[in-house]
């Protein structure tokens, strides 16, 4: 079998094992330490007891939603458009225009005991305060936008009467649930007081029932390329995550009750991230948000990848030709095993009459055969495995790349010739409402010529054999890189026209 025919075979079997595995399997608990530790066991101030297991003996109480018709108030913040409730003086919504995306949420930063009040909204130049008050108290809601998507959160109670009050404070937000295509991407994860993160998916949380988590950091819900992040500045509470009869993720954050004597005021400070997960903004808190951004099993590499790419864009200005750059250099450097494979290739090819003639002489003992292959490959310093091996030790690298690209939030909207966004499908036009992408065709193409190149070297017999293969693997990884990212189908279709061309000056 030839080299093509190798490599084709082993990533797109491993391809579709990856992807038929994260689509089937959900993803399990993920606890960023240096050693595996029982989170109740080792961690008891961070987790409750019911933090690995769901709570179905008794419902969790869902916010008490109230269904009142409430006046917007819209609000431009550095790279964000706000949407607030008058009513409790609630963040609802947020938009992103650079990257054509909107929060789906039912209301991102909630206080459900004051959302029936209607608030009188003060509109300054990089923030909204919100106000209320009766003859008991006054309460006062700040958000002062800072750039990079971050909002400081200042919740003020101040007791009017002549006598202490109780105050609880409980913040929610609640998400609608994704469309089906990114709810493999949607989890939600706590960083713990001693700094041990644990993530899991939001499709552990059945309808009905909650997690709950104390002594946290910070705390948020995250899809394929955002992030939503809370982290309490001025008191430690406990979080609960719960799923509500109709799906939404409801994300509640429960601070201790506090006294207010009279005439006195109580103060709530929060630091809230709603956007993208960019390493370099994630990291301008300093409170190690950035380990939110998270691309499975081979992340250290997915990432070194994606810093590299991020690199060359930023010398040549253009993602696209970035990653064509990119892979020019990891073909360079996998080269010495291209070489390799091609030697055991043609070292195979030349013992394959040898080996037909073993097979019909001792096609009826299959010990003496094998016995007799064995010693072939000893004579002549062959090994049946040497072509194989270097393509495993690209698969890792294929796999990093593929997660790089297909989550990295630096590729979103991002345009490279008829390419309207690298993070999706190329949608060169359409046909009766069907997406006719382009790049996965000139895929196909160009594979189709790399295997026809590659019968050339071969016997009449062997490219008998291998004509059927001529056509199902360029169909096959046609079908496998139709809907995924341009980028990605960019890069694996500059890796074809780069073997194409090692093949055929091999051939000379």
């Amino acid at each position: 079998m030839d080299l093509q025919k190798r490599t084709a075979i082993a990533v797109g079997l491993s391809i579709l094992i990856v992807i038929g595995y994260s689509l089937i399997v959900p993803k399990p608990h993920l606890i960023e330490n240096k050693q595996v530790t029982n989170l109740i066991n080792e961690t008891p101030s961070i987790v409750s007891e019911q933090s690995v297991t769901e709570v179905t003996q008794s419902r969790p109480q869902e916010p008490q939603t109230k269904q009142i018709d409430y006046k917007p108030i819209m609000f431009s913040a550095d790279k964000v458009n706000f949407e607030f409730s008058s009513l409790g003086a609630n963040l609802i919504k947020a938009s992103f225009p650079a990257y054509k995306y909107d929060v789906s949420s039912e209301a991102l930063l909630r206080t459900d005991q004051w959302s029936d009040l209607e608030f009188t909204p003060q509109v300054r130049e990089n923030s909204i305060v919100f106000v209320y008050k009766d003859s008991q108290k006054e309460i006062r809601k700040e958000y002062k936008f800072k750039p990079d998507y971050y909002i400081d959160f200042n919740l003020t109670y101040r007791n009017i009467t002549s006598s202490a009050a109780n105050v609880s404070i409980t913040l929610n937000s609640e998400f609608s649930p994704l469309p089906q295509v990114l709810e493999g991407f949607k989890e939600y994860f706590v960083m713990g007081s001693d700094s041990i993160m644990l993530r899991n998916s939001m499709l552990k949380i059945k309808k009905g029932t909650s997690q709950s988590y104390n002594q946290l950091k910070w705390y948020g819900l995250r899809d394929k390329y955002f992030a939503y992040i809370i982290s309490p500045l001025s008191a430690t509470g406990s979080v609960n995550f719960a799923k509500n009869t109709a799906g939404n993720d409801i994300l509640t954050l429960n601070l201790p009750s506090q006294s207010v004597a009279a005439n006195a005021e109580i103060r709530t400070s929060l630091l809230f991230y709603c956007g993208p997960q960019n390493a370099t903004t994630l990291q301008l808190a300093g409170l190690g948000f950035e380990q939110v951004r998270y691309f499975g099993k081979l992340d250290g590499l997915a990432k070194f990848l994606l810093t590299s790419l991020v690199y060359i864009k930023d010398k040549i200005n253009s993602w696209g030709t970035g990653i064509i750059i990119l892979t020019i250099v990891i073909f360079v450097i996998l080269y010495p095993l291209t070489l390799k494979q091609m030697h055991s290739m043609k070292k195979m090819q030349v013992l394959q009459p040898e080996m037909d003639e073993l097979r019909k002489k001792f096609k009826d003992d299959p010990k003496r055969l094998n016995k007799e292959v064995m010693e072939l490959y000893r004579k002549h310093q062959a090994n049946p495995l040497g072509g194989c091996l270097p393509v495993i030790l690209q698969i890792p690298i294929f796999f990093a790349l593929y997660q790089a690209l297909n989550r990295g939030i630096e590729l979103k909207g991002a345009h490279y010739l008829w390419i309207k966004d690298l993070s999706e499908p190329d949608r060169l036009f359409s046909i009766s409402g069907k997406d006719i992408n382009l790049l996965p065709i000139l895929m196909m193409f160009t594979m189709f010529f790399q295997q026809k190149l590659s019968m050339k070297s071969m016997s009449s017999m062997q490219a008998d054999q291998q004509k059927m293969m001529l056509w199902i693997m360029p169909i096959m990884f046609g079908v496998i890189f139709y809907n995924m990212p341009s980028g990605l189908v960019l890069y694996w279709f500059t890796n074809s026209i780069l073997m194409t061309l090692s093949q055929w000056k091999a051939l000379k």
